[in-house]
């Protein structure tokens, strides 16, 4: 009952917000309204039906989830981004485009709507968690980007069996495009204390990466990894340099308690490109948060930065969702916000 309460709360919140967008007169920013409106109805029409919970928990979170994947009225994924390297001439054109009155006044509006609904998605995804031992193989995640001015859309599907992924995904923004990528990953245990992770990645764009990772322990244990790509153009959805090394130590409590320091740190262009990470995972029951403190360092497109950025998730057997703000994100001028949810089965 507190998630129905808490979710209703959201939903007049929500309702709020559509109702500032009344006088915003541009044909799209209705069209997006209508469309959030009508998949809002939708979902609380199963949530009032409470002798539907399967039906609410199956079908009502599902919809208004590809609803929200379909918010751009030019019929894309999404708009927003930063390309790995070099699209920061095509960057800064795009974003003397946006600044035109009409244009400020639509990129505003989309960001309301488009907040709005990754909100409502979220709380859906809180309202229908519910405890389980089923093992899931499948998780489909849908992420929004905001930037300044746009955004970015990430649509990815990952496939897990033993110690093995797979992997399909899809961004989009106005100003790097359009970029399709698969890949897969593996463990090999060498050893009672010993695991080798590789990994590749093959993305339009030519773009063709992999990794390498060494873990050693047990309950306490170190790691180090080894990245390279063919520094084709690649859009980088992690925090972190592509072509790097990476250094760190951790501890597996045995109340569940996970606790890990590591760095990521650029070995090839001469950047002096670092990434710190501070993590830790927290069980509550079958489910469990997972925190992680950045701070980044090194030089940018735009001169030397330093900033500090985090990541937030919070995982249910069959739901999760996640906020995290990167700064100077793929070492650009652009600060960006990450908000996304998704489901296993």
């Amino acid at each position: 009952m507190r998630a129905t309460h808490r979710l209703n709360d959201l939903f007049n919140q929500t309702e709020k917000l559509l109702a500032k967008l009344e006088d915003e007169g541009a044909p799209e920013i209705q069209a997006l309204r209508e469309r959030l409106g009508r998949s809002m109805a939708k979902t609380k029409v199963a949530l009032n039906g409470q002798g539907k919970c399967e039906s609410a928990r199956h079908g009502g979170i599902l919809k208004p989830l590809r609803s929200a994947l379909s918010l751009d009225g030019a019929g894309n994924w999404g708009a927003g981004g930063l390309n790995h390297r070099n699209l920061g001439e095509q960057r800064d054109e795009a974003l003397a485009a946006s600044l035109t009155a009409r244009g400020l006044r639509y990129n505003r509006g989309v960001r309301q709507i488009r907040f709005g609904a990754a909100l409502f998605v979220c709380a859906a995804c809180v309202q229908a968690a519910e405890p389980s031992g089923q093992s899931y193989q499948w998780k489909l995640t849908a992420g929004e980007y905001a930037y300044s001015n746009y955004f970015g859309t990430d649509v990815n599907l990952r496939w897990r069996a033993n110690d093995t992924s797979a992997w399909f995904g899809v961004y989009t923004d106005q100003v790097f495009g359009t970029q399709a990528r698969i890949g897969a990953d593996t463990e090999i245990s060498i050893g009672d204390y010993v695991q080798l992770q590789p990994s590749v990645q093959a993305a339009s764009l030519g773009f063709l990466g992999g990794s390498i990772n060494l873990q050693v322990g047990a309950e306490w244990y170190g790691l180090a990894g080894f990245g390279r790509t063919d520094t084709r153009p690649y859009f980088n959805l992690n925090f972190d340099p592509n072509d790097a090394l990476t250094f760190g130590a951790g501890h597996h409590a045995g109340n569940g308690l996970n606790y890990l320091l590591f760095v990521v740190a650029d070995d090839r262009f001469h950047t002096g490109q670092r990434d710190w990470h501070a993590n830790v995972q927290i069980p509550f029951g079958d489910s469990h948060a997972t925190l992680d403190l950045l701070r980044k360092s090194g030089l940018s497109e735009v001169g030397p930065i330093s900033g500090w950025g985090f990541s937030a998730n919070y995982d249910w057997p069959k739901w999760f969702v996640r906020v995290a703000y990167d700064p100077h994100q793929n070492f650009s001028a652009q600060n960006a916000w990450r908000l996304a949810s998704g489901v296993r089965f």
